[in-house]
């Protein structure tokens, strides 16, 4: 299964795009990440857009963490390329004018798919076979997604336990960062190390123990937990030298917050599992996109929380069903500095974040479960760019500073003789023009 990307240009700024070769990357490609960094504008989203229909065109469902909103389109597929398909979507009052955008939409989306030869039986196909499902958590404005602080009880627990303890140990960190996140917001994480190490073990033991913790009981739970710990020892240190009796009472205080600022209003909505995500619950015989719009979220820790808990969702997912070289899922995550170079949710080390623990935990495991990843930003700035090393291929469209090649530097030393002659090219880019670094270290 080929991955189609578009065009080999011999050079940015090319005119005629007839007779180019075509640009395809081997699934395994996929299967190692990508990493899709441009300025808006550069079209990004539109590159994750087809490489999102390439696999659904395969069979493979996909799952977007849309931070933005502009992923959202994927629903929007206009087979018979005819203007009345356009008029809906098009916010003018003024019939004549809106008749005239509508025909100006449609000449462009024709013209647009000739030079690529995507011919209407393709869009057609393409209309047929996906369903299109946006999931909006802690809002109606689209199907309704449940993400309560506190998720259930990991299926198989004690056969989990018995046979990789690791990933129970992980999900519980991730939760605890999930938390601490929301009730410390703006705080360095990493200066919070022991609150870290004694939720996380509280979390674990109640999942040992099958105290369900979800919901605004399990809240309320969590909150006498940490007033009066089951556990004496965080490893062999008495609990009170580890965490003193202060500072989880002001633990227990903050987490009570969470109830007062509307608990429930996270917990209502469908179930967050893999059988929502997939679509399993609603039988079909189409591939299911499923489009997480984040875009009413307004705090980056909300952000980073939804992101992990879902992302802990699909780990634990994928590990259940074992490892394969074969395709199951495409997850594509966009604008990881959504908030800002200066509140991202995939910071630079030291600094971490809850989703920051989930995306580097699926970069160095998802690819043998068969799940592939497509991560996307608009600037390097801010985020970890040393991390994203682990996609081993690059896409990289027209940047707003020069400077930023040497931020990528890290995460393509591989080429890094050739680093400033890139740097060179790129000034040149336009619109849907990329520099393309295959996992070879291949560059075109």
């Amino acid at each position: 299964m080929p991955v189609y990307l578009g065009r080999e240009i011999p050079f940015f700024g090319v005119k005629e795009l007839d007779n180019l070769s075509n640009v395809e990357l081997p699934v395994n490609d996929i299967l190692e990440h990508m990493f899709i960094c441009g300025a808006s504008g550069s079209g990004k989203t539109v590159l994750g857009k087809s490489i999102i229909e390439d696999f659904t065109q395969a069979g493979v469902p996909a799952l977007i963490l849309d931070n933005t909103g502009d992923m959202s389109s994927l629903g929007l597929i206009f087979p018979n390329y005819q203007p009345e398909s356009f008029i809906s979507w098009i916010n003018i009052d003024d019939k004549d004018e809106l008749k005239s955008q509508a025909i100006q939409y449609a000449k462009r989306y024709r013209h647009r798919l000739k030079l690529f030869d995507v011919s209407p039986a393709a869009v057609e196909t393409l209309a047929k076979n996906i369903r299109t499902t946006i999931f909006t958590p802690n809002n109606d404005y689209g199907v309704r997604l449940a993400v309560p602080s506190l998720p259930s009880i990991p299926l198989n627990i004690d056969q989990i336990i018995k046979e990789d303890s690791g990933q129970i140990m992980d999900a519980a960190g991730v939760i605890a960062i999930g938390l601490l996140e929301r009730i410390y917001p703006g705080q360095k994480l990493e200066l919070l190390e022991r609150q870290i190490n004694f939720l996380s073990q509280l979390i674990h033991h109640s999942w040992q123990s099958k105290l369900r913790l979800e919901g605004v009981e399990g809240i309320k739970m969590l909150v006498d937990l940490i007033q009066r710990p089951p556990v004496k020892r965080i490893g062999v240190i008495p609990m009170d030298r580890f965490i003193m009796k202060h500072k989880r009472k002001d633990l227990a205080l903050k987490i009570n917050s969470l109830l007062i600022a509307g608990e429930q209003q996270w917990c209502n909505g469908l179930t967050l599992d893999m059988g929502t995500l997939l679509g399993d619950k609603v039988p079909s015989s189409k591939t299911q996109v499923s489009i997480v719009d984040l875009s009413q979220l307004e705090k980056t820790e909300d952000h980073s929380f939804v992101i992990a808990r879902i992302l802990l969702t699909v780990y634990q997912w994928m590990k259940q069903g074992g490892k394969t070289d074969k395709p199951r899922l495409l997850i594509y995550v966009d604008e990881l500095n959504r908030h800002g170079i200066h509140n991202p949710i995939f910071p630079k080390t030291p600094h971490i974040t809850a989703a920051k623990q989930m995306l580097n935990l699926m970069l160095r495991t998802a690819g043998k479960y068969g799940v592939a990843m497509v991560l996307g930003a608009s600037t390097t700035s801010g985020i970890d760019y040393k991390a994203l090393a682990a996609c081993k291929t690059w896409a990289i469209g027209s940047l707003s500073n020069p400077r930023e090649w040497q931020n990528l530097r890290a995460g393509l030393s591989d080429i890094s003789l050739k680093i400033d002659q890139l740097a060179r090219d790129n000034n040149l880019a336009r619109s849907g023009e990329f520099i393309l670094k295959k996992s070879d270290g291949e560059t075109c």
